[in-house]
């Protein structure tokens, strides 16, 4: 009769990886569950604010961004208080404004979105309309989209961090 040479390490190390990977999945759906929870209302004052601070601004010009008095990405020139940091504004005005783009890759992006149930399309019945972002005003679902990831980033982070301290 052959002998079966069973490794238990190398089991257990496969049912680690299929748990994170369990773990990461179901992270990031509870998190873009209902992502559109308002249905474009702004219920929340903080990202109410927020939503319109990130229509305010638009990208400047050549060599105008780092001249803070002018520059029209700098929300102070728009609100008298701002008083979030604007590395999260910045990236969430900026996927947005490439999103909300007409094109291949793009549409691609939402389309996937859409599949997998993150709403980040308008739907009027059984049609779809539109897209329910833009870069202005309606930004917030990106932005929830991306805090999302971002989230999904951390379990994976603490993941490793325990791994590392704990073994």
């Amino acid at each position: 009769m052959p002998s079966v040479n069973f490794d238990l390490n190398k089991y257990f190390k496969l049912i680690r990886r299929l748990s994170l990977v369990a773990l990461l999945m179901i992270g990031f759906t509870l998190r873009v569950w209902n992502i559109n929870w308002d249905e474009g209302t702004h219920q929340h004052p903080d990202e109410r604010y927020w939503s319109m601070v990130t229509e305010d601004i638009s990208w400047p010009g050549s060599g105008n961004y780092f001249n803070s008095a002018d520059s029209t990405l700098n929300p102070y020139n728009h609100r008298s208080t701002w008083v979030y940091g604007t590395l999260p504004l910045f990236i969430t005005k900026a996927a947005a404004n490439y999103l909300e783009k007409d094109t291949l890759i793009p549409n691609a992006i939402v389309n996937s979105a859409d599949k997998l149930g993150i709403g980040l399309k308008e739907t009027s019945g059984a049609t779809i309309t539109s897209k329910a972002f833009d870069s202005g005003y309606k930004a917030n679902l990106i932005g929830r989209l991306l805090s999302a990831m971002i989230d999904t980033g951390t379990i994976l982070i603490v993941y490793l961090l325990g791994r590392e301290l704990f073994n």
